[in-house]
């Protein structure tokens, strides 16, 4: 039993979840190293979690059920123009499998998961972000989530209307407090998973099932032969595997072109590990 009051209890556990006996500080730059039993590391957080289950001696089997805050995103893509523009831009509620490492060196840590994009920017997609459209520093390490045989995921997405916050009329900088977003309110329509037709989405349920053993096709995350991030050999990936994503549920008749925040998401995973040294 663990009992925790502080936060950085939670971003331990998440590392411990992922990254398992393998050390952290020495395997940092290196996802082939992990030999925890869960694929990515949620942004920490946990709220109402419940971890129940049987510790043998050579396995465990478990379910833990829980709700993460910021694991489902509110972005944007770009419209049918392909460009962030405020124009066509369309919101999008979004599943991503990342580590959560999102400042390097911060408070004289001197290791971070971030390091594997030194120098590497990306587009901020947020609607009312400062930054909406422009390039920035990359803040998110996309990682590709593969279930192991025994593992499966049901994600429970809302079944009702939800808020869908507009990239393009939602003003620059925009702030919570003053009222400043502009949202539009719908039910979640499936637009794409990644890799294309990953799991089982139910439309009417609103769940997405995924059962292993999966190979999501993503870059495994390593820093290459020669051990060195930002090289030509490097093998990270440019976006999250294991993903998908939702736009508001088109009105009958309709047609959606796609080119191509923070909510919350329930996830209760069941796995049976067989592997030795695990915990």
């Amino acid at each position: 039993t663990i009992y925790h009051e502080a936060w950085g209890t939670s971003n331990l556990l998440d590392h411990m979840f992922y990254w398992g006996s393998t050390s952290y500080k020495d395997h940092h730059l290196d996802s082939t190293q992990a030999m925890g039993w869960q694929g990515m590391e949620p942004y920490a957080w946990y709220d109402d979690m419940t971890w129940s289950g049987t510790l043998n001696a050579g396995d465990i089997d478990f379910v833990l059920a829980g709700v993460m805050a910021y694991d489902f995103e509110n972005i944007s893509l770009p419209g049918p123009d392909g460009n962030y523009d405020q124009v066509d831009d369309i919101s999008v509620w979004a599943f991503r499998p990342h580590l959560s490492d999102n400042m390097n060196n911060l408070y004289g840590h001197q290791e971070s998961e971030m390091d594997r994009y030194v120098g590497v920017s990306d587009i901020e997609t947020t609607p009312g972000s400062n930054l909406y459209g422009a390039s920035r520093t990359r803040v998110f390490v996309p990682t590709a989530w593969d279930l192991f045989d025994g593992e499966t995921l049901t994600f429970q997405f809302p079944t009702g209307d939800v808020p869908f916050y507009d990239p393009n009329l939602t003003p620059i900088g925009a702030e919570g407090t003053k009222d400043e977003f502009v949202v539009n309110s719908d039910q979640l329509s499936l637009h794409r998973t990644q890799p294309a037709g990953y799991g089982n989405w139910n439309q009417a349920a609103k769940t997405w099932t995924i059962t292993g053993p999966t190979t999501t096709g993503g870059s495994v995350g390593s820093p290459g032969p020669d051990g060195v991030p930002g090289t030509a050999d490097d093998d990270y990936p440019d976006e999250s595997w294991g993903a998908i994503y939702f736009v508001a549920l088109p009105e009958p008749g309709s047609t959606i072109a796609l080119v191509a925040g923070s909510g919350l998401l329930a996830m209760r995973y069941r796995r049976r590990l067989r592997r030795s040294g695990i915990i």
